[in-house]
């Protein structure tokens, strides 16, 4: 098993630590903040105290130039900020007065089916209860945040600089019984492509706006912000090419041509093996009829199917945190095909 497969592993069946040092964050006085922000991304921002929601920052054309996640807690506007570096997302965001949390603070990931058992083990059974995209703290300085890109339970945690050290320590002891495993970038992006969860440094790099990207949800059309007058313009105008996701035994690389009939169709944006069998999975834009699901055509000479995104059936969906746990993880009922590593004595 490559390190790769027992991270994505650990991801996919229990439970997986990770740092994430790409993020920005941003702290502002919540009232003054949300009078700078708001104008600023194209996502409703009508949230409550404790709660969070993904955003975006276009540029004048509608495409992506930041991906935020922004929320308000303890009276405080947290805008954790991915795709720019950090003085280029202070300029973007007008962010000169906010401040810089990310170097005050480290900030790590806990994802996997039972990432919410890890965080009761850590701090308290009343976590697992947390809404998606809900926050808490359970110590002074310390914030929880129900998120993720993997497509299972995840959480980001924002920790002071003085505290890191004891909370990564304390996590690791923690996972007890759980096989935890520290993973990286590679492993959280694998996993974020075969759930078509929108990574910024990835599909976000190739010329194509919001609508093509499929992050209309994150769009509120009724606001002015830049970036939401041309949205409107090519959603009258109609769609030409999107995002679909693409299965196929090909060998491939980015850039790479989909045809139909012979024809150029659209072409290879990203991709990740299937890390338990000999196929592909594709993230493409196609020309809008053939970005449909449940269609062939052809990738470097060998079929190339579309499909409805996940790639997988993450295995958070047939959990319930209130009768299932590591270990009795047997007992949850997986689709056909489907099966736990064997429960540990």
């Amino acid at each position: 098993m490559s390190d790769l497969t027992a991270q994505v592993s650990a991801i996919r069946h229990g439970v997986a630590l990770s740092r994430h040092d790409n993020l920005s964050l941003f702290r502002f006085a919540a009232d003054a903040g949300l009078a700078i922000i708001d104008p600023l991304v194209a996502t409703n921002l009508d949230i409550r105290e404790s709660q969070f929601r993904q955003a975006l920052r276009l540029d004048g054309l509608g495409r992506p130039i930041a991906d935020l996640l922004i929320g308000f807690f303890g009276g405080t506007l947290h805008v954790f900020g991915d795709g720019l570096p950090t003085d280029e997302l202070v300029a973007t965001l007008n962010a000169e007065t906010a401040t810089r949390a990310h170097e005050t603070h480290a900030i790590f990931g806990v994802d996997g089916p039972f990432a919410w058992e890890l965080i009761g083990a850590w701090d308290t059974t009343q976590a697992i209860g947390l809404p998606y995209l809900g926050a808490y703290s359970p110590r002074d300085g310390v914030l929880v945040i129900r998120s993720g890109k993997t497509g299972e339970y995840g959480y980001l945690i924002a920790v002071p600089n003085d505290q890191a050290d004891t909370v990564w320590a304390e996590l690791q002891a923690a996972s007890g019984d759980l096989q935890c495993k520290v993973v990286g970038s590679e492993a959280l992006r694998h996993c974020s492509l075969e759930n078509l969860v929108f990574e910024i440094d990835r599909e976000g790099r190739f010329d194509l706006d919001a609508l093509e990207l499929q992050l209309t949800w994150r769009l509120d059309l009724r606001k002015q912000a830049a970036g939401l007058d041309a949205i409107r313009a090519h959603r009258e105008a109609g769609l030409r090419r999107r995002l679909t996701a693409v299965e196929t035994g090909a060998d491939v690389a980015v850039g790479d041509e989909i045809r139909c009939d012979g024809r150029r169709i659209g072409s290879v944006l990203a991709w990740a093996p299937d890390l338990s069998g000999g196929l592909r999975r594709v993230l493409s834009v196609l020309d809008m009829p053939f970005g449909e699901s449940g269609m062939t055509y052809t990738l470097n000479g060998q079929d190339a199917r579309t499909l409805s995104a996940p790639f997988v059936l993450n295995h958070s969906l047939f959990l319930n945190p209130q009768r299932h746990g590591w270990s009795n993880r047997d007992e949850v009922e997986l689709p056909e095909g489907l099966a736990w590593p064997t429960s540990t004595p």
